[in-house]
């Protein structure tokens, strides 16, 4: 109770920086039929999908250093019960949290923050629907000019997104208004 009336709530899920992948708007194009990389090409500019080697080491601030896929698979971004009709959608976000993941940290070069301000990450592999879409696009991340893309993702965008120079973020050329 805000101790006012009429009250007014209003709430939002994750960093709505708008910015890349809108996983909400990912799972709604998931069950209208749309593949994992249709779903990308809505949201990011790039060259095309490649597979990685998956020997490179994340290392996860305070939690400890994992194979490429043993971290994704760890990975807790997405609500695992998308798997039932929005599989594509979890697909998009594994590929897009692996892309990002070996962006920031420059390949494994550097290490990467287990919070929203990265990407959300535990010990413990998460499972179910999430490991199935990890599994089944292993090593699979977005290039743009030989290069793993910054493939920065939020819950929501409330409709709409920018491409990162309109926020203030170094301007790329995979991002999109």
């Amino acid at each position: 109770d805000p101790g006012f009336s009429p009250r007014f709530a209003a709430f939002t899920y994750g960093v709505p920086n708008r910015v890349g992948l809108n996983q909400f708007g990912a799972y709604g194009r998931a069950k209208t039929g749309q593949n994992e990389e249709e779903i990308l090409r809505a949201y990011y500019n790039f060259d095309y999908i490649q597979e990685v080697d998956k020997n490179i080491v994340i290392r996860v601030d305070g939690i400890g250093e994992y194979f490429l896929e043993d971290y994704v698979k760890r990975i807790y971004e997405v609500p695992d019960s998308w798997g039932a009709d929005g599989m594509a959608a979890l697909k998009a976000q594994a590929i897009a949290a692996r892309s990002y993941a070996l962006a920031y940290t420059n390949n494994g070069q550097n290490s990467i923050c287990p919070t929203e301000q990265c990407q959300v990450v535990r010990p413990e592999p998460k499972g179910g629907f999430w490991e199935k879409a990890v599994n089944d696009t292993s090593g699979k991340v977005m290039l743009s000019n030989g290069l793993p893309i910054k493939a920065w993702y939020s819950s929501t965008h409330g409709g709409y997104f920018f491409n990162s120079s309109e926020i203030g973020w170094l301007a790329t050329n995979w991002t999109k208004h």
